[in-house]
């Protein structure tokens, strides 16, 4: 029979629809009240799905019809029964205010288009008509919180149970596949190879037993038994498209629609699978690697192979998820929550499946993608979006911002801290009097360290005086030490006394200047250390009184620090 053209049927008032990519639209509006005002909107519909209209996708077509039962409704309550140019701007001000959002965007957007380019013969008023793109007045949605991703304990527990399986199901159908391979009309025609045959045509039992009267179905179990071995359940293709909504991360209603040909392989391992989102009208893709047998590419090919005998058999080629069940035989596998929600509960109750806090997990595949994205956030590979077909402002905004586990981000910022502690507490410093200086300067261990004889106050630095800088951690044994002033707080080789503190208080200015240069992460690289020991041991060690004389040679002598081209402040 051949389909419907794209137009408006009269008798009974109906749209058919065609786009590209989908199945023909029929959309029933013929028991919509207020036929005058519904017509006029239909054929405003119409004329945004022809060519140059808006409306590219079946799912955005269906959102204007429910725009028009509802408003068709809402007019039958209200008792108006008159044409659509008898509207008034107060009864559509009316409407708007107690309407949902989007319904009122899309309504405004039906009347602007009911105009005689249309076919609307009688539109609505003139003076309607600038109404129809002003504000909008109707109550915003509230914000809606985020899915949140799967937790690692429940993503290991749902891929565990999952796997299972589908490891059975693979096992099943290799065994009952040899089995019957062994059988057939050379072996004798056993009974076996014969309820097979007869079982094919995915027909009832009860018909089956009506066609072949002659005792082949007299005990049916048998047959049943390989025909759920050999066809997948509901359950098999559960946990595939689990397992796979996990590996592509695809939006779930855009896995729920893909086609045997939307796979496209590239090679022996590489996989391209094309997609539609519903809120987009162009055609996407993501390309996948198939590194391992429980990587997508190998899931969708093993899938494809236990589901070829049922997809023969119902003689649809297209389907990618299809199921069989004695009640119904072949059918297509409806993902949505609506049609499949019992079942889901079935699955999770009898594979024992919980959440972190003991409750039946509650499974709902669009926290797939959501799983998906977050794990591969901890894992970014170095592109500008973890998926191609985002924008970075739209990743950032509402994917990885969304994803990211605050409890986890304190808990890394606190070990940092405490690292730089253990850090700057392992160092021996030697905080001593000015007139033991010379005795820690040139101590006996010291002065035999080095190839050259060396006095006291040679080893002056800016920060300390160091005991042997030809001995500094910092560069090869033997050479002149040229770290930076600011090693010298975290070095054992230095010696510091209230002789430096003016340079050290200079020091301390100069790194808390620096964090307002830098990125926190590169200043606690770099001066993070010193900091937390000039603080924490070095200045609280030192009286009030010689902080306060200190600090007053700082303010009266201007003296630079000595730092390199590269780390004076810009």
């Amino acid at each position: 029979m051949t389909a419907p053209r794209h137009g408006l049927v009269e008798v009974p008032l109906s749209l058919h629809l065609r786009f590209e990519g989908d199945a023909p639209l029929t959309l029933t509006l013929s028991h919509l009240p207020c036929p005058a005002v519904v017509r006029p909107l239909a054929l405003a519909l119409l004329s945004l799905t022809n060519a140059g209209g808006t409306i590219k996708t079946a799912w955005t077509a269906r959102k204007y019809r429910d725009t028009i039962a509802r408003f068709a409704r809402w007019l039958d309550d209200a008792g108006f029964q008159g044409e659509l140019r008898e509207l008034t701007v107060a009864q559509l001000y009316d409407y708007w205010q107690q309407e949902r959002r989007v319904y009122e965007h899309l309504n405004r957007r039906l009347l602007a288009a009911a105009t005689l380019e249309a076919g609307v013969n009688r539109p609505v008023k003139s003076e309607v008509v600038p109404h129809l793109t002003g504000t909008r007045v109707s109550a915003p949605k509230p914000r809606s919180t985020p899915l949140a991703a799967y937790t690692p304990g429940e993503y290991a527990r749902l891929v565990s149970v999952c796997k299972a399986t589908v490891r059975a199901a693979r096992t099943e159908q290799r065994r009952v596949a040899g089995l019957l391979a062994g059988t057939g009309p050379s072996a004798g025609g056993s009974k076996e190879w014969l309820r097979w045959l007869a079982g094919s045509s995915l027909d009832p039992i009860e018909e089956l037993r009506e066609r072949y009267p002659d005792g082949w179905l007299v005990s049916p179990d048998a047959l049943v038994g390989h025909r759920r071995a050999l066809l997948p359940d509901r359950d098999t293709v559960l946990a595939y498209r689990v397992l796979l909504g996990l590996e592509f991360g695809l939006p779930a209603e855009s896995m729920n629609c893909l086609t045997t040909a939307d796979a496209e392989w590239q090679g022996e391992r590489q996989l391209r699978i094309k997609f539609r989102k519903r809120r987009g009208s162009d055609a996407q893709a993501m390309h996948y690697r198939e590194a391992g047998p429980w990587t997508g590419p190998a899931l969708l090919r093993d899938w494809l192979q236990i589901s070829e005998r049922l997809r023969l058999l119902m003689n649809d080629e297209s389907r990618l998820w299809i199921y069989f069940t004695e009640a119904e035989g072949g059918a297509v596998a409806d993902f949505t929550i609506w049609r499949w929600g019992k079942h889901r509960r079935r699955f999770i109750k009898r594979a024992g499946l919980t959440d972190d806090g003991g409750e039946s997990l509650q499974l709902d595949l669009r926290r797939l993608r959501t799983t998906w994205t977050e794990r591969k956030g901890r894992d970014w590979h170095g592109a500008i979006t973890i998926d191609p077909n985002r924008t970075p402002k739209v990743e950032g905004d509402h994917y990885l911002t969304r994803s990211a586990d605050p409890q986890a981000a304190a808990e890394t910022v606190e070990a940092a801290q405490k690292d730089l502690l253990r850090r700057a507490e392992t160092v021996a410093l030697i905080l001593t009097g000015d007139e033991q200086l010379a005795d820690a300067v040139d101590g006996a261990d010291a002065v035999s360290r080095r190839s050259m004889p060396a006095t006291a106050g040679e080893w002056d630095m800016f920060a300390a005086s160091c005991r042997d800088p030809y001995d500094s951690p910092f560069v090869a044994k033997g050479n002149f030490c040229t770290a930076s002033v600011w090693s010298c707080l975290v070095c054992p080789l230095a010696v510091i006394t209230p002789a430096k503190l003016p340079n050290l208080l200079r020091l301390e200015n100069y790194i808390r200047r620096r964090a307002d240069d830098l990125p926190q992460s590169e200043w606690l690289t770099v001066y993070g250390a010193a900091w937390v020991q000039l603080t924490t041991r070095i200045l609280p060690r030192h009286s009030t009184a010689a902080l306060t004389e200190a600090s007053a040679v700082v303010a009266a002598e201007a003296a630079a620090l000595p730092v390199g081209p590269g780390e004076g402040l810009q």
